[in-house]
């Protein structure tokens, strides 16, 4: 019998030995789950993956030339920081509100799914619980249906997050519309007020139940 490669081994009393997520004794060691609350990690995962989104976009609007199917990680990473955001916003309300013995309309497994539009009738009474007003502009939106129209705009092409990480669906037609145009350059600073706004949404609310906790 062959012997098992190195990094298949596994010492008694030791955890297994690493070779794709080995630790290293230069720059690039990151260390993640680091807190001992992961559901309250949700708008931090969103800030990671909107600051890469920034990064391609910025990289793209610098060269000449660009291939069409670099918008896909581009959406895909903006769209991933929107569903992170809104999470957050939900999850950080529903702690606030719970403490006064007030629920949510969050729907089954609103967490657990990629829809973000089932996510919105919390988002919009949690607003209105912490007494927020939506200003004219605010976020690049006149009010919250405005909001409430370009969320379901995005889902109407990805509803489920998967249509810019594959060409097919698992039916075998197509992801996304046949000769589908668009400006990513124009969606990204849309989509870049919108994550500044659900950014500080989220952590104005742990702020508020940390307050509450505190005192």
């Amino acid at each position: 019998m062959s012997q098992a490669p190195e990094h298949m081994v596994t010492m008694k009393n030791q955890s297994p030995k690493r070779f794709a997520f080995k630790v290293g004794k230069m720059y690039g060691n990151v260390v993640l789950h680091f807190g001992h609350s992961p559901e309250t990690e949700f708008g931090l995962y969103g800030g990671a993956f909107h600051e890469a989104a920034q990064l391609l976009v910025e990289k793209l609007s610098l060269r000449r030339g660009y291939s069409d199917l670099d918008a896909c990680p581009i959406v895909f990473l903006y769209r991933h920081s929107l569903e992170l955001y809104c999470k957050a916003i939900v999850l950080a309300g529903n702690n606030l509100m719970s403490v006064s013995g007030k629920k949510l309309p969050i729907q089954n497994n609103a967490i657990w799914c990629h829809r973000i539009g089932t996510l919105l009738p919390a988002i919009e009474k949690i607003f209105k619980e912490v007494k927020w007003k939506w200003e004219k502009g605010l976020g690049g939106f006149n009010n919250f249906q405005q909001l409430r129209v370009f969320i379901n705009e995005i889902e109407s092409i990805d509803p489920d997050s998967y249509a810019f990480r594959y060409p097919i669906k698992k039916t075998g037609i197509a992801s996304i519309p046949k000769h589908f145009c668009f400006n990513v350059i124009d969606y990204a600073e849309k989509m870049d007020k919108l994550l500044d706004l659900l950014d500080g949404a989220a952590t104005g609310l742990e702020v508020m139940f940390n307050d509450y906790c505190a005192s």
